[in-house]
């Protein structure tokens, strides 16, 4: 490395450098000065769209074409180039959509790429999806994943605030959507309400929608529960005239789940179990229970006997 600095610094190779950058300045020149034919490649923007429409789908980004042009021109096309821009509104209208062809193209290249000669567009046809702005309300769908803590559950239903929100944008996507996902959130161990402010998800294929929330607030109570099990009387229904009914046993066992508040509010009276006489069979000899009344709340309740015997008496 020492030696070729060394060198560098002699007459004779700074002479010898200079004649070959002037060389190659000769050479780019004489070359940029000529005349080629070669493809470029435009890049589309889509303008003067229609206050009523909007582009559906997934339009061409770019248009290939057979320029000819000397080097300088090429040169500056291909690092300072700009975008060729296509006005809606000149589209032809046919039954696929909307279209430019190949002469249509060639015309309004004329006119964006200055100093290139175009020869030929290398597509035939371009086609353009035009669609009206719609609008939707669709659901709020919370993506929670919660773990509560031993003998807690929500004491109400999950709420969601706004539960549904509109959605504008292009008619074939908005009509697609039923509903929009939060972000993921994950609770571990929960045993008190909690109250969480959560964003939309909006993957990059929605990209072209309008939210018109873009956070949801979730809203939840938690309660801590407990059991308490009760002797509730059976009664039994749909009993034919003449006919009384005697069942064994009398009383039936419910298992009933609520918070630990309201487990001293927990009496018999507050509960209805009846079997329907209807639903014998005569070769059934049992009755079968079912809780019809309870007190609203009981987060469950859950018979311990499923079968009662029972005699006949007919006067």
């Amino acid at each position: 490395m020492k030696k070729v600095s060394q060198a560098l610094r002699r007459p004779k190779s700074l002479v010898f450098l200079g004649f070959l950058l002037l060389s190659f300045l000769i050479w780019l020149m004489i070359t940029l000065s000529g005349k080629y034919i070669t493809t470029v490649r435009m890049q589309v923007a889509y303008v003067n769209v229609p206050q009523e429409k909007l582009l559906l789908g997934d339009p061409d980004h770019y248009v290939d074409a057979s320029v000819y042009a000397n080097g300088y021109r090429l040169l500056n096309n291909r690092f300072f180039g700009k975008e060729l821009a296509l006005n809606v509104s000149s589209f032809n209208a046919g039954k696929q959509g909307y279209y430019l062809t190949r002469t249509d193209l060639e015309n309004q290249m004329k006119g964006e790429l200055e100093g290139l000669e175009i020869r030929r567009v290398l597509k035939d046809t371009l086609w353009l999806s035009l669609g009206s702005n719609a609008a939707k309300k669709v659901k709020v769908v919370p993506d929670l994943t919660v773990t509560f803590q031993e003998d807690h559950e929500y004491a109400t239903p999950l709420e969601v605030e706004p539960d549904s929100i509109w959605v504008r944008g292009p008619e074939d996507m908005v009509s697609a959507m039923d509903s929009v996902i939060t972000e993921k959130i994950v609770l571990r161990s929960v045993k008190e309400d909690f109250v969480r402010e959560v964003s939309l998800f909006i993957p990059d294929s929605l990209k072209k929608l309008k939210f018109d929330e873009q956070k949801v607030v979730i809203n939840a109570e938690v309660s801590r529960y407990s059991e308490k099990m009760l002797e509730v009387p059976l009664s039994v229904t749909n009993v034919p005239e003449g006919v009384s009914i005697k069942t064994f046993p009398s009383a039936i066992r419910v298992l009933c789940k609520a918070d630990i508040a309201d487990l001293k509010r927990l009496v018999p009276s507050g509960f209805r179990v009846e079997c329907d006489f209807k639903e014998t069979r005569s070769d059934q000899p049992f009755l079968l229970p079912h809780i019809t009344e309870k007190p609203s709340f009981v987060r469950s309740a859950t018979l311990l006997d499923n079968k009662v015997e029972y005699l006949i008496n007919r006067s």
